[in-house]
């Protein structure tokens, strides 16, 4: 699609400027020379639509200056000339970014999209387990799921996406301690 765009913008541009040259200095097509850098722009990115928008500009100076257009002053042709490249060129620029913005705001809304059903399958999980009732062992704290036995830790981590790490709880390390032998040296206490 870029190339395709590219050599369409470029056949146009062509046409525009033997079409130029053809009605001479009396009718100016120079702002129709936009057409075919708005269209490299929007189709192929910023860089294809700045050197379409070279390309105008030099074919626009080479139309202009042997159809015999007259100027009162050489310095107005020059600020003609580079009054036309920045306007090609802003051209290029706004036409790119407004299609890159787009690309953008498209792939945001597939984002959300894709978020939203993952929500509404994670909501309608929560709500399935949330009145349910769960078998655990007695003896390994395991829960049954379907036909096998899983720790809590991968139940966690299969129905609620919840990662969980280990650590020990004042009343645990009371415990532990306690059935620990009388000289064996205690590590510090955490805050």
């Amino acid at each position: 699609m870029k190339l395709t765009g590219f050599i369409a913008a470029l056949v146009l541009l062509g046409a525009l400027a033997l079409a130029d040259q053809l009605t001479r200095y009396e009718l100016t097509l120079s702002t129709y020379y936009l057409m075919p850098v708005a269209i490299a722009a929007w189709f192929s990115g910023r860089w294809p639509g700045f050197g379409l928008a070279a390309i105008a500009g030099l074919l626009w100076v080479y139309v202009d200056y042997h159809t015999g257009s007259h100027y009162t002053s050489e310095s107005y042709r020059f600020w003609k000339i580079g009054m036309i490249f920045v306007r090609f060129g802003i051209g290029a620029l706004l036409l790119s970014q407004l299609r890159h913005s787009l690309d953008l705001a498209k792939q945001l809304a597939r984002d959300k999209d894709a978020a939203l059903v993952e929500l509404k399958e994670a909501t309608a999980k929560l709500r399935e387990l949330e009145g349910s009732l769960q078998t655990v062992c007695s003896w390994t704290k395991k829960i049954k799921d379907g036909d096998e036995w899983i720790t809590l830790e991968e139940y966690l981590r299969r129905y609620l996406k919840i990662e969980v790490t280990h650590g020990i709880s004042p009343e645990g390390r009371t415990k532990f301690w306690s059935a620990a032998p009388a000289g064996q040296s205690r590590p510090p206490v955490p805050e």
